[in-house]
């Protein structure tokens, strides 16, 4: 038996990560072809809000897996969500912009985490939807450029 410890694989866990990632997409432009042809009933927007919550859940965790590769310690506490955004941005894995976007992204979230679906406002997800795709991209960009 080995005594070697387990070394973390952030490049292999940010590449999974992805793959799941873009899985969750198929659904999201899925759910935006099925917007284009008449709008989306409670069941499908209630599917994006889960599938939108997922996405950024996935932004975070390669977040996380980008900071480990740092040896950066990952916030906890209440402001963990908050303070993970700005070690992204100081530790250079976003930019300002991207905060932005996220900071956005991630008040959504908080908001389906904690709430009755039956609260859900559709033009709210609508307007998330929409822009998840090309978020999610960008962000895509931005990790391939930073070279993981």
């Amino acid at each position: 038996m080995s005594d070697r410890s387990y070394e973390f694989d952030s490049s292999k866990a940010v590449n999974d990560e992805w793959e799941d990632l873009n899985r969750e997409l198929e659904l999201i432009e899925l759910l935006l072809k099925k917007h284009s042809l008449k709008p989306l009933d409670d069941i499908e927007v209630r599917a994006a809000a889960l599938s939108l919550s997922t996405i950024y859940n996935g932004i975070e965790t390669i977040i996380i897996f980008l900071l480990k590769a740092r040896d950066v310690t990952i916030p906890t506490g209440s402001r963990y969500h908050s303070q993970l955004l700005e070690l992204a941005e100081t530790q250079d894995i976003i930019d300002k912009e991207m905060k932005v976007k996220l900071q956005k992204f991630m008040a959504f979230r908080h908001f389906i985490r904690h709430s009755y679906s039956f609260e859900i406002n559709p033009p709210d997800i609508l307007k998330i939807l929409v822009s998840c795709p090309e978020l999610l991209k960008s962000f895509e960009r931005r990790i391939q450029e930073i070279g993981r």
